[in-house]
């Protein structure tokens, strides 16, 4: 599994990569391990360069403090696909948003002599200090901190303009999305793909449903727990494009540039949940070889099959 280094971070924009993730409180995963770790924002005061990071070198090992008070070699960082040969991924975008976001608050931080900030999503007015990044397979992508260190303003951000920009609504594992996983329309759809792809998904392959069920949409799109209070697993909106904070009242409203979702409606046009299979190497999703399921928003492929 690869691992980060003084090496890795010297590529491309990396080091930058590197130095914004701590900056916006966004966690690395631990190499063989489901454990995230943030590091500590102080580090930024540290250094300016790669070559920086030496400062924290002990015996060979660059070790760095964490949130937590604890310390963790940069070698047992996780190297994600946001430090990848690629020269797009999914999530460099939406990061690029949130720091972006985080930058604005520090604007009107200075510009009202204030320590936080005054935002509101569609309905809900809160004080916040900071911007959190979720990266924990939750369904808000960030959140904010109150002047009490508590979360608020759960949010789903995805970039670009259209639902084609989409990966996917939720995706149907029992491990992480266990009441997708037990609907009946779910456990129908997955039965109807293995008569379908007795050998495996083929190649190609692009195979949808339309879902019935209202609330199994809004669980798709607003998370495993839609319907009981906001969290990150019932994010108070899905915003897509640029985040924008406009003047509103007394403070400032959160949006998305292109299209803003809040709690409990269902997305419109081209962006309805469906069930989608598609061809996907080394996937074996519900055991079906080769397939990959998920919910998507209708217009997100050129479907060739409804069944």
């Amino acid at each position: 599994m690869a691992k980060l280094s003084l090496k890795e971070l010297s590529k491309r924009n990396n080091f930058y990569v590197f130095a914004k993730r701590i900056a916006i409180g966004q966690g690395f995963y631990v190499i063989n391990n489901d454990k995230l770790v943030v590091l500590h924002p102080n580090i930024l005061e540290n250094i300016i360069d790669i070559q920086d990071l030496n400062k924290y070198k002990i015996n060979n090992s660059i070790v760095l403090p964490t949130i937590d008070g604890e310390v963790i070699k940069l070698s047992s960082l996780y190297k994600d696909s946001e430090f990848a040969n690629r020269t797009q991924n999914s999530t460099a975008r939406q990061d690029a948003e949130i720091f972006n976001l985080s930058l604005m608050m520090d604007t009107i931080k200075e510009q009202t002599e204030k320590d936080y900030v005054t935002i509101k999503i569609i309905n809900n007015v809160y004080h916040v200090k900071s911007i959190k990044v979720l990266g924990d397979k939750s369904k808000a992508d960030f959140c904010f901190m109150d002047l009490d260190n508590k979360r608020v303003g759960f949010v789903s951000h995805k970039y670009g303009t259209s639902p084609k920009d989409f990966q996917q609504w939720s995706g149907t594992s029992k491990r992480f999305q266990n009441l997708i996983a037990d609907h009946p329309e779910t456990i129908s759809f997955i039965s109807d793909l293995k008569n379908l792809f007795k050998d495996g998904c083929p190649r190609a392959s692009t195979v949808a449903r339309k879902i019935i069920d209202p609330e199994l949409k809004k669980v798709a799109v607003f998370g495993n727990e839609f319907g009981l209070k906001f969290s990150k697993d019932n994010v108070e909106a899905v915003m897509q494009g640029e985040l924008a904070l406009e003047p509103s009242g007394e403070g400032f409203l959160l949006s998305g540039s292109h299209y803003t979702i809040p709690n409990g409606e269902l997305p419109l046009y081209g962006y309805d949940p469906v069930f989608m299979a598609v061809h996907k190497k080394d996937r074996a999703d519900h055991w079906i070889p080769n397939c990959r399921v998920t919910i998507n928003p209708i217009g997100s492929r050129k479907i060739k099959q409804f069944i």
